[in-house]
């Protein structure tokens, strides 16, 4: 069973997530923030992490650059999800 990590500020929506992903036999966590996010990736090792953009303390395309900077996560699977879908944040996505 491959282990998800979801990044979600939003209550609602992170429980939103992690309904959908149990569903499809997915073993997940949370994390409200990107701080929590990386101590969350340091310690569950998750294979996939979905995580937002806009979050306070740290946004999604600084988890993205401090996961790919770790050597205990620089290999994770990460899903951006987003309302945000401009050229140039697609260009920060990647």
């Amino acid at each position: 069973m491959s282990k998800v990590l979801v990044v979600e500020d939003s209550q609602v929506q992170r429980e939103l997530m992690v309904k959908l992903l149990e569903k499809t036999h997915f073993e997940t966590s949370t994390a409200g923030n990107g701080v929590e996010a990386i101590a969350q990736g340091q310690l569950l090792h998750p294979q996939i992490v979905v995580l937002d953009i806009v979050m306070p303390q740290m946004n999604g395309y600084e988890l993205c650059r401090q996961l790919r900077e770790n050597p205990e996560t620089w290999n994770v699977n990460i899903i951006i999800c987003s309302a945000k879908s401009t050229t140039a944040d697609r260009y920060w996505g990647m």
